[in-house]
């Protein structure tokens, strides 16, 4: 849930700054400023979300969180790069728990849908037999990986233009 500050908050705030002073502490304080300079600084650019280094092998994955937001990266079978929501699209549980590790399938703890590494829905436990399970697979984030240091230490960066989980 995304908190607006009221803009006349904001410019009674910004006309009473004094210039070589530190900020009011509203602006360390207040969630709604906070949220306004998550979209406004950090959701509009490339973020670094880890190196490569740390998932080696398909099926190596690390969570990268943000803004109450938390991103899956994960090498698939075919070595391709995916940067996925961690959030089942069942019932929104998170579907890894744990911070890195090495898993051939993504299963939600909840009601244990199973996820391919490249975001398939696989398998849908207590649904009818007409469900389309090429419908609910796992949410994109954007990802490219960019040349690190040298080329053999890529690093993976991904895209807040299109970071904000679809609601469906």
């Amino acid at each position: 849930m995304s908190l607006r500050p009221n803009p006349q908050k904001m410019e009674a705030l910004l006309g009473a700054h004094q210039s070589g002073w530190s900020l009011n502490r509203l602006f360390y304080t207040d969630p709604a400023i906070f949220d306004l300079d998550i979209e406004k600084i950090f959701m509009r650019c490339w973020l670094c979300a880890g190196h490569s280094s740390r998932i080696p092998k398909p099926g190596d994955y690390f969570i990268f969180e943000i803004a109450n937001e938390s991103i899956i990266l994960i090498p698939g079978e075919d070595g391709a790069i995916h940067a996925l929501f961690n959030v089942c699209r069942h019932r929104g549980s998170r579907i890894c728990t744990e911070g890195s590790g090495h898993t051939r399938k993504l299963i939600c703890p909840y009601h244990q849908w199973v996820y391919g590494t490249d975001r398939a829905l696989l398998s849908a436990r207590l649904m009818p037999p007409e469900f389309a399970l090429a419908d609910f697979g796992l949410h994109r984030v954007q990802c490219r990986v960019s040349a690190g240091l040298t080329q053999h230490t890529p690093t993976w960066v991904f895209s807040a233009r299109q970071f904000t989980m679809p609601r469906n």
